[in-house]
C-alpha cells in the first residue's frame, strides 16, 4: 500500500477523471480522517495507541507552530518586506 501510494503521489491529477479527481480529493482523505477516531469508538485503537493521542499531537503541533510563527514574525519585523522598502518608514 506504501509503495502504490508513493508512486500515486507523482502522479499529476490533472490526467484524471473529474470522478477520480473527486474520489482522491475529498472522499478518501475523509476515509482516512474517520480512520483513528473510528477504531478508538470500537475499542480497537491501532499501534496501540491511545484515545489521547491525537489531542497530544495536536498539542505538540500547535506549540510547533507557535513557534515557528512567532520566529517568522521576528524575521519578519526585523528584516522587512523587499517589496515595500521604498515607500513607507523603511526608504
Amino acid at each position: 500500500i506504501y509503495n502504490t501510494a508513493v508512486r500515486l503521489s507523482a502522479f499529476p491529477l490533472s490526467d484524471l477523471s473529474r470522478g477520480a479527481q473527486t474520489l482522491l480529493l475529498t472522499a478518501v482523505p475523509a476515509g482516512l480522517l474517520a480512520w483513528f477516531p473510528t477504531l478508538v469508538l470500537l475499542g480497537r485503537p491501532p499501534l496501540g495507541l491511545t484515545a489521547a493521542f491525537p489531542f497530544l499531537f495536536a498539542s505538540v503541533l500547535a506549540l510547533l507552530t507557535g513557534v515557528l510563527m512567532k520566529k517568522g514574525w521576528m524575521h519578519y519585523a526585523r528584516e522587512g518586506s523587499p517589496r515595500y522598502s521604498d515607500v513607507g518608514h523603511r526608504r
